[in-house]
């Protein structure tokens, strides 16, 4: 009988250590797979925290293309427009004439604005060179004219040479202008 409760023991024995590799086995399993999803949510978490914040980002980037709009606009309308070279002529023409002078474009030429030895991708310089003929109160009429537009321009040359008939009489002012003007890129 010993020998028959010595092996029932050794049974219930090696029963119970399977049972129990089955319980550690199976806490292993589920601890591993818990973990697993645990960084499966911790990944998802960031990834959500990372795009709420761009979202905020973003709306705070609305919110103040919304606010500077008509700032951005004023600002815009100190240089020409990117297709609006022959509109910006024809506003000068119109002030040589309101001005009582003849004006003749000799060049036109767009080129590059350098910022810091750097090429802007928004701006670029409108060179214009010009003569003019007429009084010369007509003259400086058509310069004050000139300053007064509401883009920023430069004078690079200004020369008034009065043209005089044999007796040295000033029959007019014959001038030479140059002019540089930012204008926006398309």
């Amino acid at each position: 009988m010993t020998m028959g409760v010595l092996k029932k023991t050794k049974i219930l024995i090696v029963i119970l250590l399977i049972l129990n590799l089955l319980v550690v086995g199976g806490y292993w399993f589920f601890t591993s797979a818990i973990n697993k999803n645990n960084e499966i949510v911790s990944d998802l978490s960031q990834e959500l925290d990372l795009q709420i914040a761009k979202e905020r980002q973003l709306r705070s980037f609305k919110k103040i293309l919304a606010e500077t709009k008509e700032k951005r606009e004023a600002l815009d309308s100190y240089f020409i427009p990117a297709a609006d070279i022959v509109s910006f002529i024809q506003e000068v023409e119109a002030l040589s004439a309101l001005s009582g002078i003849e004006i003749e474009i000799g060049s036109v030429d767009v080129r590059e604005f350098l910022e810091d030895e750097t090429s802007s991708d928004r701006l670029e310089f409108l060179d214009i060179s010009m003569t003019t003929e007429g009084s010369w109160s007509g003259s400086f009429r058509f310069l004050e004219l000139l300053e007064n537009m509401p883009y920023l321009i430069a004078l690079n040359k200004f020369a008034l040479d009065a043209k005089q008939n044999t007796e040295g009489e000033t029959l007019y002012w014959e001038g030479a202008l140059g002019l540089r003007v930012l204008k926006l890129k398309k």
